[in-house]
Parts: C-alpha cells; structure tokens; sequence
C-alpha cells in the first residue's frame, strides 16, 4: 500500500463528510487547517462546541489547538459582524463573508454561540478520549471502575521481564542462551500494547531455533506475570483503556454506547493521525465516519513520521486507514509556510523520487508561501548562501566504518566540524526581513538549533559550542527536579533549614549562589563562615 497523488486540499471548498484523510507535511498548516476546519462546521454546519470532537496525542497539543479553535472563531465573529476587516490572506473568513446578509447572519449567530459555549467543545487526547468514555460504562462493563490509572508501566515491566530472566536462569539456562533484558522489555511492551499480536514461531517444525522459541516463550511468561502483578496492584496503563474501550466498543452491548457516541459527537477531527495504533484506529473507524451513520471523521497526519513509531506510532495502521477503501477521501496540503522557497527547492532537489521506510512513502514536494519564495540566507554583501548543506566525512577508515561510526574520537571531530561551521554562518550569515524585523540582521546562536541523537551527545556538543565562544543551551525532556539547577536550589534550601550546620554552610557556600572555590571552604574559619549563616 502506498500514498500517493492525493488532491490538494482546499480548506473553502465543500465541507467534508464521511472519512477524509488529510496528508500535511511539516510547516504546511495542519494546526490552523484544525482550527479552521472546526470553524466551518460550526458556522456553516450547525455543529454545537459540545457536538465537535478534536483528538491529538500531547496534552501540550490540546493546549495549543484550543486556543487556535478559539481564536480562529473570535476571528471570523468579528469579521462577519464588521468590527474588523478581513486580511487579504484570511481566506476563511474571507470564504464566510462570501454570501447573502441572512446567511452570514446565521453563520454569525452561531459563531457567537460557539464562543460562549466554547468549553462545551471537547479537545483532548486519545488517553484521555477513553478515560472520559470508560467512566460512562458502569460497573456492569467489564471495565472494573476501582481500578488506579497510571501513566506508565515501563518500570514494572522490566521488573517483571528481569524476574523472569532470573527464574530462567537458576532452572538451569545458561546466560548465553537467554535473549538480553532489552530485548524480552521491548518484546513484552509490543505484546502488552497489542494483545491481538500472535507471536512466532510454535515449534521446531517452523524452522525455528531453540533460542528464539525460548524467547517466544519468555515474552508470553513476562505477558502473563505483569498482568497477574497488576491485577494485584488494582492498575490499568492508557493501553489498556484504549484496550477495554475498544472491547466494549466491538463487545455484544457496544453497539448502544456507539450509538450515544454518535448522537453525542458528529464531527471528529483527530490530529497528529500517524501516531495512531491499531487499537485507537480500531476506536475512531468504530465510531465515526461510517457511511450512514451521520458522523464526519477527518484524519489530519504526516505518514513521513510515522516510521520513527514515536509514542507506538504504526505506519501500517495509517496506510491501513487511507487505503482502507474508495469512501475514505484522500488530500493533501501542499504549502509550506514556514520555509524559505530555496530551502524547499533544496530538498525537492535531494529527495525527488524517494520512498521513506519500508512501505513506499513518497516524498511530496510542497511549495513555499508566496511571501517566502524569495527569501534566504545571504551574507552582507548581498551574496547568496546554500539553502541546503551536505557534508560528508572523509579520511581515516574508521569514519567511513559504520562501525566505528560512535567512537568518542569520530565523534569529536563531527563536533569541531559543527561548531566550525556554526561559527562561520554566525560570522556571514544576515537573516532577510520577516514578521519579527522589518529588516535585515546579523544571524545569532539563538537563531540555531542543532539536532541530536542523545542527551549525552547534546551536552558534548554544547560543550564545544561554549569552549568556542558559541552560547548555546540544551533542550530536552527531563524532570526538572533532576537538572543541575535543582541541585544547586537544594543546597540552598538545606542551608536554609540548618544555618547553624556548618556542614550546610560549608556546600552552600560552593553553590552558584556564592560561587566560593574548594580550596577557600577547605580552610574556612568560623569567623568566616559566620556572615554566610546569618545571610
């Protein structure tokens, strides 16, 4: 199955019905054609806030999409009612304002409407979809209603997955002939996420070796110690609300809830689509978009990301879903509004004709904003400079050896080489006028972002930025609690709450805060330290 040679979508033309899948490559919109979107079935539609139904996967999403929803219907409130003029690009407001005075008055009195009642409007994620649903079953579901809903279970899998490597090991399996810890937890996780999986091979007879039938046979012990080990602990993960969910959803009362279901939402638009599973495609294809069953379903993704699998995404499930039949209406947005037109002619240059993973995605080239084609990066002179650079390691074996491709000294040279590069372009490089300057400006090192692959890779690679001169800073998921800064936060509430120890004083007084040298507390007197406990 492949996606190919879809229409270009066009967010003023008919409203859409049924199932339509909407392809949006990255910068191309696909948050303002949402919130858009959503705007028409309630203007031109008649659909309530509470009749609308908005799914993404992050609650960062949720956030942003709501106060995009609200904005765009505030928008064209005030526009169809002649407080404010359209903007020439404001092709929304501009397609509502395109009819007679009482169309435009009705449009208007249910945009005003929507607003009051915005909150009525559900836009959530897919955990959180099945959490709200599951509350509604009632105890004679099979869902038990006592159950703890935790975030994660990674931790107790691999407690699990090590208890049964163990057991394995003292009934006599040597440590050669067990599959590794990491490779029994990420079995069991996909086992766990997907319980329709049938897992391979049975027997010998298949052509299977003993050791991968004996890791066959680990995953399903894992399998069944974390659900009799959770069963205990009264938990459920997400997964298995998206799980039971879709049980009851298929089950031989489902089709009452999927009925309410229906009647409570007619319009679902679901963000972010190639994160999807099976289990949540299960979920969505159950309940809207049937022909006949008087919902619309608009899926809105970029299959591209997809073969990542971030947060359990699986591409076979999106192809699955916009080839799954003629009824499902294929789009795609085809402008970038966020690249420079000579970056996007770079990479249609680079990728022409190429496939992504291993199910033939295409690369679809996409055009710039016309108020983009003509920028890029010059020096300033006025003479241009690549919108696109490869660079390629040559020299001693082991940097064209994948193998030795993550030695600490090949790494280090791909560092000097980035920070060389980075200064250079910090050195050359004037950005062209844009929203944030009305003119031309120097490039600065927070004009950068530079991708890594690790934590760890990025702290050395802001290492060599710094030792050079280049501020740079490290962004990544994390506790808070667990940063450097923390740290020094603890050393000051310790001091705080002991003054007079002067065992607190003494790493107080090495903290940023005070910044003194090992050497200075090492010969501190009392005298000394004294003003640093009274402070």
């Amino acid at each position: 199955m492949t996606v190919t040679d879809d229409a270009p979508f066009d967010l003023t033309g008919e409203l859409p019905s049924g199932r339509m899948a909407v392809e949006a490559s990255a910068g191309t919109g696909k948050t303002f054609t949402l919130a858009a979107l959503a705007t028409r079935f309630i203007a031109e539609g008649g659909i309530a806030p509470s009749e609308l139904l908005m799914v993404t996967f992050t609650k960062a999403a949720t956030g942003e999409l709501r106060a995009r929803v609200r904005e765009q219907l505030t928008t064209a409130a005030s526009t169809l009612s002649g407080a404010t003029r359209p903007l020439d690009h404001d092709v929304l407001t501009q397609h509502l304002l395109a009819c007679d005075s009482d169309v435009r008055e009705r449009r208007l009195d249910r945009l005003r409407r929507a607003i009051t009642e915005f909150d009525a409007a559900t836009i959530i994620t897919i955990h959180s979809f099945a959490t709200q649903i599951r509350s509604t079953l009632g105890v004679s579901s099979t869902v038990d209603p006592d159950a703890r809903l935790i975030g994660a279970i990674d931790d107790m899998v691999r407690e699990v997955c090590c208890d049964v490597l163990a057991s394995a090991a003292v009934g006599g399996i040597t440590v050669d002939e067990l599959p590794t810890l990491t490779a029994l937890v990420t079995a069991t996780r996909a086992a766990v996420a997907r319980p329709e999986l049938v897992l391979e091979p049975h027997s010998l007879d298949q052509g299977a070796s003993p050791a991968l039938l004996r890791y066959r046979q680990l995953t399903l012990e894992s399998v069944s110690a974390l659900a009799d080990r959770r069963r205990t602990a009264g938990t459920l993960s997400f997964d298995d609300v998206l799980i039971q969910l879709r049980g009851a959803l298929q089950g031989p009362r489902g089709s009452g809830l999927v009925d309410a279901l229906r009647r409570r939402f007619r319009v679902a638009l679901i963000d972010e689509f190639q994160d999807t599973d099976a289990v949540q495609w299960d979920i969505f294809s159950t309940l809207f978009g049937e022909e006949g069953s008087g919902t619309t379903l608009v899926l809105v993704g970029d299959p591209k990301q997809a073969i990542y699998r971030f947060r359990g995404a699986d591409i076979h499930t999106y192809l699955a879903a916009v080839d799954e039949d003629s009824a499902t209406q294929r789009h795609s947005l085809l402008t970038n509004w966020r690249s420079d037109g000579a970056v996007l002619t770079s990479l249609h240059a680079l990728f022409d004709g190429a496939t992504f993973g291993d199910d033939d995605i295409h690369y679809r080239p996409v055009e710039a904003a016309p108020d983009h084609r003509d920028r890029r990066l010059t020096t300033a002179d006025g003479d241009d400079l690549a919108a696109l650079v490869l660079r390629l390691a040559v020299g001693p074996d082991d940097l064209n050896n994948p193998k030795q491709s993550q030695t600490p000294a090949v790494a280090a040279a791909v560092d000097r080489d980035l920070v060389s590069y980075v200064r250079e372009q910090l050195a050359r490089a004037v950005l062209p006028p844009g929203r944030d300057d009305a003119t031309f400006r120097p490039l600065r090192p927070s004009d950068i972002a530079v991708l890594v692959g690790s934590y760890a890779q990025g702290n050395a690679l802001q290492a060599a930025l710094l030792g050079q001169g280049v501020p740079a800073m490290v962004a990544a998921d994390g506790s808070v609690l667990e940063s450097p800064a923390a740290g020094q936060m603890r050393l000051l509430l310790r001091g705080m709450e002991r003054p007079a120890g002067a065992g607190t004083a003494r790493a107080f007084a090495l903290s940023w805060f005070v910044g003194w040298t090992a050497d200075r507390v090492a010969v501190v007197t009392d005298e000394t330290l004294a003003p640093l406990q009274e402070q």
